[in-house]
């Protein structure tokens, strides 16, 4: 999630890196799609004070166009325009937008004003939000879907109250609430798909370390920089993930290292709450390792090359040891 140009934690509260680069938008394409039968796109006048709060729309998420031709850090399938326009009359200290989706997982962009992008995924569950001070002007929004060929209904909250969020708007109609015998902390029912093998990891797993095998960098055809996703992110990676990892229960220490002898690769992870935690040549052989307290939920992990064409094969290795990964796996 975003806090202007900053990501923040569920609570709002900024932290060191933005999910996102924030360069102005390229010129939007015209919509060249049939909205969804019963959708419900609309144009919504934001006073400073305005009531009801949260006010909610409602619409189909989905469509044919990456989100990342918006912004390469966005997420999902949307709609060549977007579902919804804001009009904010006045200056908001805190403005939250987010989605209630039901049962799917739904992404969220948010283009500014001032060009720039805001996108969030899975901030509550599988819910996105994005939180940020407001100026006068128009903010054009996305809802997206991980499946090209699926239409979701959602549910559109916007609130000034920073205690606000998904679960405070129903969920859409057609689709099922939250049940509390649901797979907790926002794991994914059907996993996201991702390049090589996720895993499943919790206090004291075993067999420990748990390596994992890949291939780094991307191809000329899909490219990411990671250094347009947060301060000290750096190589060449895919849009879909390498691996994906997730955390049944909170482990206070984990070490993620990256070892490739067949040449530099950097190592990439986005944390379910949108920050990223990025290194490169901390690791063993000019491989990237990262170290910190894991929450519950579902991390993305990248492995990268400096050259976009550049693949080399890997190791990836998970430890609860605190000195792993600094010379050899």
């Amino acid at each position: 999630m975003l806090a202007g140009c900053e990501a923040t934690s569920g609570d709002g509260a900024p932290s060191e890196a933005p999910i996102l680069a924030t360069s102005p938008a390229s010129e939007m394409e015209e919509d060249d799609a049939v909205e969804p039968r019963g959708s419900v796109p609309a144009e919504l006048e934001l006073e400073e004070d305005f009531l009801p709060d949260p006010a909610t729309l409602t619409g189909f998420g989905g469509g044919s166009r990456l989100a990342s031709e918006l912004n390469p850090a966005c997420l999902g399938w949307v709609r060549r325009a977007p579902n919804h326009r804001l009009i904010t009359k006045g200056h908001h200290e805190r403005l939250r937008i987010f989605v209630n989706g039901g049962d799917r997982d739904t992404t969220l962009v948010v283009r500014k004003p001032d060009g720039t992008f805001l996108c969030s995924d899975d901030v509550d569950g599988r819910h996105p939000l994005v939180e940020f001070p407001t100026t006068p002007g128009l903010h054009e929004v996305w809802v997206g879907t991980y499946d090209r060929r699926a239409s979701s209904p959602y549910v559109l909250g916007v609130s000034r109250r920073k205690n606000v969020g998904p679960r405070d708007v129903p969920p859409p109609v057609g689709a099922m609430p939250r049940l509390a015998t649901e797979p907790p902390l926002g794991l994914p029912a059907e996993p996201l798909e991702s390049n090589f093998a996720a895993v499943r990891l919790r206090p004291g797993f075993s067999p420990s370390p748990k390596v994992l095998h890949g291939t780094s960098g991307s191809s000329t055809s899909e490219s990411v920089d990671a250094s347009t996703l947060a301060p000290g992110c750096a190589g060449h990676i895919t849009a879909q993930p390498d691996h994906l990892l997730y955390v049944e229960k909170v482990i206070p220490r984990l070490v993620i290292a990256v070892d490739s002898g067949a040449g530099d690769t950097t190592l990439v992870v986005r944390r379910p709450d949108g920050r990223f935690l990025c290194d490169d040549d901390a690791g063993p052989r000019k491989g990237g390792r990262v170290e910190g307290r894991f929450e519950a939920g579902t991390y993305r992990v990248w492995v990268g090359s400096h050259g976009a064409i550049d693949n080399h094969p890997y190791r990836l290795g998970l430890s609860e040891e605190k000195d792993y990964g600094r010379e050899t796996l």
